[in-house]
Order: C-alpha cells, then sequence, then structure tokens
C-alpha cells in the first residue's frame, strides 16, 4: 500500500488510482453520472392553450431512467411571429396551431440519448365581448 522513498511515505500505483476514482464519483455532477441513464423530458403542461397576447407557465425537466431530475438545461424552438418562450412562460403572439420543440442541451461529458419533445400549441383569439 505504502512505499518509501528517500524517507517519505507515498502511495502506490494501485491505491492512488482507487483514491482518485472514489472521489470523482463523489464530486461528478449528476448530469455527468447519468451519462449511461435514458432521460427523458417531461412537460407540464404536455398540451398548451393561449390566448393571443397572454401567457402560461410552462415547465420542462429532465428525467433519468430511474425517475430522478437530472440538472440539464433545456432549449426551446418554436415559430417567432407566433410564440415567445421565455423565463419559464410562453406566450401566444399569432392565433392558429403550432409546436415548441424542447431538447436536452447536453454537454461534452455526457452521452446519454435524449428524444426531443414536442409540446403542441394552440393560440386562439380572445372571446368576442357581447
Amino acid at each position: 500500500m505504502y512505499r518509501n522513498v528517500n524517507g517519505i511515505r507515498l502511495l502506490n500505483g494501485r491505491t492512488l488510482l482507487l483514491g482518485a476514482l472514489t472521489c470523482l464519483s463523489v464530486l461528478m455532477p449528476r448530469a455527468v453520472a447519468a451519462q449511461a441513464d435514458q432521460l427523458r423530458l417531461v412537460a407540464e403542461p404536455a398540451a398548451i392553450e393561449v390566448i393571443v397576447g397572454r401567457s402560461v407557465p410552462l415547465t420542462v425537466q429532465v428525467f433519468d431512467s430511474s425517475g430522478q431530475a437530472v440538472d440539464i438545461a433545456v432549449r426551446f424552438a418554436a415559430p417567432r411571429s407566433a410564440l415567445r418562450v421565455r423565463d419559464g412562460n410562453v406566450q401566444g403572439l399569432e392565433a392558429g396551431t403550432y409546436e415548441i420543440v424542447a431538447t436536452a442541451a447536453l454537454g461534452p461529458d455526457v452521452s446519454a440519448a435524449v428524444e426531443p419533445l414536442t409540446i403542441p400549441v394552440t393560440v386562439a383569439w380572445p372571446p368576442v365581448a357581447t
């Protein structure tokens, strides 16, 4: 386990490697640890209905195969002229039926597979006042 070099006690290579791997597993971010898992995106709500000019909240989280939330950023793509996705809200800009596509922003150190999530959005005109 130890060896002496010039009166100094040193760890042998195997013990040093084992110690380093133990430290890495403790310090490794959850996202990196999840790289062997199949990750999935979940939206709340799963479908959105909003009135032109108004906003509704949207939360999309990444979960691993055991159902634990994983801290990975999510990116959104939506028609710019019709929807605005910002700060956890979706604002309807133009009446119609659209889709928001959510993707996990995986870093280079994460090799898990994540299918994009499509969220249907219906933007309606406000009711006519009588």
